[in-house]
C-alpha cells in the first residue's frame, strides 16, 4: 500500500506502537493477542492520515499476510521438532550418544562439538540443542575432566551450526519475510550461519 510522505508520522509515533506492545505484554502481563491487537489499533489511529484514501484495508490485509504466513511456517517447523523428540528413534539416538565415551580428553572435547550439532540437527533449534545437550551430556563431560566454563562456551557456539538447516524456523522466517527462496538464498546462510559456528567451536578444542 502507498503512503503519503508529506503526512508521514514522526519517529516517536512510528515506534510508539512497538513500545506499547512490549510494555503491555511483558510488564502489564497482558495476553499477546490483546497486546498486539491494541498496538494494531494504535497504529491505525496514528498512521491513518499517512495512508492514502482507500488504502487502509489493503494495508491491513498486507500486514496480516506478512505476519500470519511466517507464523504458520515457524509453528509447523517447531511442531515437527517436538514430534520427533517424542519418537522411539529419538530415544535410540539419545542412548547411542549417551554411550559414547573416550579415554582421550581431546577426543571428548571434539565430541562436544559433534554431539551438540547432532542435537541441533534433531531439534532444529540452537536454544533447544543447548538445553537438551547440557541436560543429557554435561555430567559425562565433567567426569571426563572438561572445564564447565569451556563446555558452556563451546556448546553455545556449536549449537549455531546444524540448527541452520533449510527447514530451521528462523531460516524459513527470514526467507518468507524477504520473499526469497532457498534455491537462490540458502548458500550464503549455509556458509555464514552453519559452517562458521562449527569451525569456530572446533578451534575451541585447542583451548580445552
Amino acid at each position: 500500500a502507498g503512503m503519503d510522505r508529506e503526512n508521514a508520522p514522526n519517529i516517536i509515533a512510528a515506534i510508539l506502537p512497538i513500545v506499547v506492545g512490549v510494555v503491555l505484554i511483558n510488564f502489564a502481563k497482558l495476553p499477546p493477542i490483546y497486546g498486539l491487537g491494541i498496538s494494531v489499533i494504535l497504529c491505525i489511529l496514528l498512521f491513518y492520515r499517512s495512508i492514502p484514501s482507500g488504502e487502509l484495508v489493503p494495508a491491513l490485509n498486507e500486514g496480516f499476510s506478512n505476519g500470519v504466513m511466517p507464523l504458520i511456517m515457524v509453528t509447523a517447523v517447531v511442531g515437527i521438532a517436538q514430534v520427533v523428540a517424542q519418537t522411539d528413534a529419538f530415544d535410540v539416538v539419545k542412548n547411542q550418544l549417551l554411550t559414547f565415551s573416550s579415554t582421550s580428553k581431546v577426543a571428548t572435547a571434539v565430541s562436544v562439538v559433534g554431539i551438540t550439532n547432532v542435537m541441533a540437527l534433531i531439534c532444529g533449534s540452537a536454544s533447544g540443542a543447548i538445553a537438551m545437550t547440557l541436560d543429557m551430556f554435561s555430567e559425562a563431560w565433567l567426569s571426563a575432566g572438561l572445564d564447565p566454563e569451556w563446555i558452556h562456551r563451546v556448546v553455545v557456539t556449536a549449537s549455531g551450526g546444524f540448527d541452520t538447516v533449510p527447514w530451521n524456523s528462523f531460516v524459513v522466517l527470514i526467507l518468507t519475510m524477504g520473499k526469497l527462496d532457498h534455491k537462490r538464498s540458502y548458500m550464503p546462510i549455509f556458509w555464514v550461519s552453519l559452517m562458521a559456528p562449527i569451525l569456530i567451536a572446533l578451534l575451541g578444542v585447542f583451548f580445552v
